[in-house]
Formats: structure tokens, sequence, C-alpha cells
């Protein structure tokens, strides 16, 4: 609590939870496809408890509700909010500090 840098930076996230929500443009069908496709089905959750290994397991016909899906939450600036955080894990090197 002693680093000004770490402080500033926690008051920057705590002061982004009073903004309003923003709208997203809206995502293509054909978008939705191509990130479906690409997507390895790990067995490991994300922050909100999705698995890509079950999505995979879904038949293709779901793109176009999940499409759907997104497009309302992001109309709304509705999302997730487990999925706003980012959270590093910073390693000390003691050769890049010379």
């Amino acid at each position: 609590m002693r680093n000004q840098t770490h402080q500033q930076a926690i008051d920057i996230f705590n002061n982004l939870a009073y903004l309003p929500p923003i709208p997203l443009t809206q995502i293509k069908h054909e978008e939705v496809l191509h990130e479906w496709k690409n997507m390895l089905p790990n067995k490991s959750s994300d922050s909100t408890g999705t698995s890509a290994f079950i999505l995979k397991k879904l038949p293709i016909e779901y793109v176009t509700t999940i499409t759907v899906l997104f497009n309302k939450c992001a109309s709304n600036g509705e999302f997730f909010d487990a999925a706003k955080i980012a959270k590093t894990i910073c390693l000390y090197k003691p050769e890049y500090c010379q």
C-alpha cells in the first residue's frame, strides 16, 4: 500500500465501477463462427465458469443463438463482471534489474 503507482492503479480500478455501461458494436455471425472453429477444446474454465470443452460439444447450430445473445448483451453494455477483470502475476528476474 506504500507503493504510489500500485495505489494509483487500485484507485483507477475502483473508479471504473462507477462508469455507466458502454454499448459495444454488434458482431457478425461469421465472426462468431470463425472463433468457434478456432477455439481449442480446453477442459479448464474461464473467469465466468464457461468451459471451451463443453462449448465445442454443442452443435454448430448454436452459433446463431450465441451471436444473438452476445449482441443483446453488447447493445445493453452488460457483460459478466468477472470477464472484465484481468489478473497479472509479476515475476522478478534479477538479470533484467541490472
